[in-house]
């Protein structure tokens, strides 16, 4: 034990003296650490003394508590060593004069230690004026008002760093672990460096800012911006992730026009995360590194007037809602795809020879700006609810191909007819549509390519111009409009989806969907007691759109002749005739009657 007392002085002149045993000064005593030289105090010490001189200090020891109460003058380094299996804890709460310019808290491996200036009486407006560097890989407090005029670096790797509530500039800082707090702001200047590799960014206070100027950058790896604090970039940010590491945005990232943000991941489903807010006015963009991925965006993604999103590799997905504005764009490359799974407006322009997705459970996208996509358009409707998708603006170009409802059991609809202008040419070079939900275009309307269609649920309305399909396929849902349909030489039409089921009188009767949506039944000669059964109802399948015969009934249940329905497309008998000559050879190998039902 080493107690230095009222009139003590301890000079330090050569070397490090340690001091392993406790110790209980009283006030008057003093230490003196000349350049050089190192004063450890490993055993729980109490000084209302001083500390002073040009060497440095330490504070060390396992579950050792420290207390400085008097005056604290060095301007060397101070140094909180954390013992690996116990506590350091060091309390200032008297006048700090110079903490020196370098400041460490838990300078071993596994150490744990605390450092609090909350309490100072004096030393927050100059006391730090020296500090040039802070590494904390402990809990270090500091009282509010604490000026650090000098200081450039600052690292945080485990516990908590509260800085106060003064702004800070600094050259480098580097975010491994732990939390940053406070709610002073924190500038990255020109030059300088932010590098997160894992830890957190919070604040005391609400919009607390964090500002990477222009000229400085940013490499993000992990860690989370938490909601309190918010981000205004104007330098470049570099986001590149390893294996199971994710960075959040929980707070608010605000890229300002001249700001840059890559997303370079280099493995799949590792994107950018968190429940917060990306405000993008500058350049927002995805690129390759190795294999193209898809990088998953969780915040809310609001594109403002200036913003520019460059997707240049892999899929880009904005699961978070998002509210952009005119003057923005997306610019999607050839082989790209930019996914839209929160609900979206936008009214600025999505470009390029890429594909783009919407979907979502229960979202809502509207489109209301410029459209000019070459590759495919996809309506990726959820599992669990209705994805709605409304154009209203210009349609350009929608690409090649066009699918709604992409998902097995998934509900979306895709409204095209309040477009602004396109239907002139904006779907003429679409060649295949995919319709498995509702599928409305404008009046108008040109399908100047398309060649295959597929509707197997809700309604497919197709507006008013001719069209002419090599392949039609219907198993489901409704195909209407008031324009043409030609199936040329060559060209198929498979009308399927039959449900098996039974009338009231217990008949067997085949139910399918018409292409105006009217139900139409066919009897069979599938039961065994067939040959007693008749025609009771009529197969009427209603073409709507197309002009096609039907024959009527006439007295003594003879055939009369093929009447004309209002329409423009003849719908030629071989295909049902060639049908029903199958059913009546099923029908005679079973031994029973075939019943020829008038019908299409």
């Amino acid at each position: 034990m080493f107690n230095n007392l009222a009139t003590g002085v301890v000079n330090l002149n050569s070397g490090t003296l340690t001091l392993n045993g406790a110790g209980t000064d009283i006030a008057g005593s003093s230490y003196n650490v000349a350049s050089g030289t190192t004063l450890q105090f490993i055993g729980s010490h109490t000084i209302p003394g001083s500390i002073s001189g040009g060497g440095n200090v330490q504070f060390g020891g396992n579950n050792q508590t420290h207390v400085i109460s008097g005056d604290y003058n060095i301007s060397g380094v101070t140094d909180i060593w954390g013992d690996c299996c116990g506590t350091t804890s060091v309390s200032f709460t008297g006048n700090v004069l110079n903490v020196g310019t370098t400041l460490t808290v838990g300078n071993i491996s596994n150490g744990a230690s605390a450092l609090d200036f909350s309490g100072i009486a004096t030393g927050e407006a100059s006391g730090f004026a020296n500090l040039t560097s802070i590494t904390a890989r402990n809990s270090l407090t500091f009282k509010t008002g604490t000026n650090f005029t000098a200081l450039n670096s600052l690292a945080v790797s485990a516990g908590t760093t509260n800085l106060g509530n003064q702004p800070v500039t600094l050259t480098t800082l580097n975010l491994s672990g732990g939390t940053l707090t406070g709610s002073g702001a924190i500038t990255i200047p020109n030059g300088g460096s932010l590098n997160w590799t894992n830890g957190t960014l919070d604040a005391t206070v609400a919009g607390t800012v964090l500002t990477t100027a222009s000229g400085s950058t940013v490499s993000l790896t992990k860690g989370a911006l938490a909601a309190n604090r918010t981000w205004n970039n104007s330098g470049a940010i570099t986001e590149v992730n390893l294996c199971c590491s994710v960075f959040s945005i929980n707070g608010t990232l605000n890229n300002l026009a001249g700001g840059g943000v890559t997303l370079n991941d280099s493995l799949a489903g590792y994107g950018l995360g968190g429940t917060g807010t990306i405000n993008n006015s500058g350049t927002f963009n995805k690129t390759q590194n190795g294999a193209a991925v898809s990088s998953p965006i969780a915040p809310v993604f609001n594109n403002l007037a200036t913003g520019v999103v460059n997707l240049n590799s892999g899929t880009l997905t904005l699961n978070g809602a998002g509210t952009d504005i005119a003057g923005s764009s997306y610019n999607v490359a050839s082989g790209t795809t930019l996914q839209f799974l929160g609900s979206h407006t936008i009214p600025g322009t999505v470009s390029g020879t890429g594909n783009v997705q919407f979907g979502g459970n229960g979202r809502t996208h509207l489109i209301s700006g410029d459209y000019n996509i070459s590759g495919v358009t996809d309506i990726w409707g959820d599992c669990c609810g209705t994805t709605s998708v409304s154009f209203t603006g210009n349609v350009l170009n929608v690409g090649t191909t066009l699918t709604v409802g992409n998902i097995s059991n998934g509900a979306s609809a895709l409204d095209f007819s309040g477009i602004a202008t396109g239907e002139a040419s904006g779907f003429a070079n679409l060649t295949s549509i995919t319709a498995r939900n509702s599928l409305t275009f404008k009046t108008g309307t040109n399908f100047t390519a398309l060649n295959s269609l597929a509707v197997s649920a809700g309604t497919t309305n197709l507006g008013n111009q001719p069209v002419t399909l090599t392949t039609l396929n219907l198993s489901g849902g409704t195909l209407t409009g008031s324009g043409a349909i030609t199936i040329p030489n060559g060209g198929s039409l498979n009308w399927d989806q039959w449900h098996a089921g039974r009338d009231g009188g217990g008949h067997r009767a085949d139910h399918g969907i018409g292409i105006d949506g009217v139900a139409h039944e066919r009897r069979t000669s599938g039961e065994p007691d067939m040959e007693q059964q008749r025609c009771d109802h009529r197969s009427e399948l209603v073409l709507l759109g197309l002009q096609h015969q039907r024959h009527t009934e006439q007295p003594g249940g003879r055939r009369g002749h093929p009447e004309r329905q209002p329409g423009g497309l003849r719908a030629r008998r071989h295909g049902h005739d060639q049908q029903q000559r199958h059913i009546q050879q099923d029908a005679e190998r079973r031994g029973g009657q075939f019943a020829d039902c008038a019908g299409f």
